[in-house]
């Protein structure tokens, strides 16, 4: 059984490190995410989301280095972001049993690369 505390602990982030952030991005109320792998479709809630990246919020382990299948919609935008996303960095938040994780897209469509350009510059208005 993997050592879900010592491996969270090994993959947070430090404050420290720089942030190496490209793109701006928009802190938002939780939207659901799924995640498709082969054990079966694992959700969550994205926490803030950028052109090249995520924050995610789940109450499945996710491992860094881990590529995952994302889909999810955001609001007042049309159509349905579907992507690949490589998990750089996890954290485990003990109060509420979940983990945090952020997500550097790795195979993005330029539509849904679109859609998210769309909903952060209408939240920046």
């Amino acid at each position: 059984m993997p050592d879900y505390e010592n491996t969270a602990r090994e993959n947070a982030p430090f404050p420290s490190e720089q942030d190496k952030r490209t793109a701006p991005r928009k802190v938002i109320s939780l939207i659901p995410f799924e995640i498709s792998d082969e054990p079966g479709q694992k959700f969550g809630f994205i926490i803030n989301v950028s052109r090249t990246g995520l924050m995610v919020q789940t109450a499945s382990f996710i491992y860094k280095g881990s590529l995952l299948d994302l889909s999810f919609n955001l609001p007042q935008t049309a159509g349905r972001v579907s992507c690949m996303a490589r998990v750089t960095w996890t954290r485990m938040l003990e109060e509420s049993h979940t983990m945090r994780g952020g997500l550097e897209f790795e195979q993005i469509s330029p539509e849904s690369a679109d859609i998210i350009d769309q909903f952060v510059k209408t939240q920046e208005d």
